[in-house]
């Protein structure tokens, strides 16, 4: 009894040994956009759009856009191609230098483009000129990943025209 066991325990430790162990995908993150002119060369040298989340603390639709739809994309890579995606906040005492080299609030940098509503996706090419209309906020998490799919394919279409 004891050597039936035994080998029902070796052969249940030889399967273990066959499964393949899979590593933790690596954690992604949308990188904060602080300067506009590092953008600027990435877009030029790979003719690419910038799409930027317009974020804040205190948004929770914010987190669900960055977490499954946007960290997911760039996880997947399927999309490096397409876009170069960041993020601003908009909060209190966030900066970022603008297209002219001024160092101005985030919240004045989102404000040329769209009103104070976050989440909002915008699409820029590296003139920081708008390609394509803003994805302003969440109406539904069922479809949000199909238009934002199909939004930065028409502005890396627009942005290649």
């Amino acid at each position: 009894m004891n050597r039936k066991f035994s080998g029902y325990l070796l052969g249940f430790c030889l399967v273990l040994l066959t499964i393949p162990i899979q590593a933790p995908a690596a954690p992604v993150a949308v990188q904060k956009l602080v300067n506009w002119e590092d953008i600027v060369h990435l877009s030029r040298e790979n003719n690419l759009p910038v799409v930027i989340l317009v974020d804040q603390w205190d948004c929770p639709y914010c987190d669900i856009v960055e977490q499954e739809f946007l960290e997911p994309m760039l996880r997947g890579g399927q999309f490096d191609q397409l876009a170069l995606i960041r993020k601003i906040s908009i909060d209190q005492g966030e900066m970022i230098t603008d297209q002219e080299g001024k160092s101005i609030s985030a919240r004045e940098f989102a404000r040329r483009y769209a009103d104070s509503f976050t989440p909002t996706i915008l699409f820029l090419d590296c003139d920081a000129q708008p390609i394509g209309e803003n994805i302003v906020g969440v109406n539904s998490t069922d479809f949000y990943g199909y238009y934002l799919d199909k939004a930065i394919v028409e502005a890396h279409a627009q942005f290649n025209n």
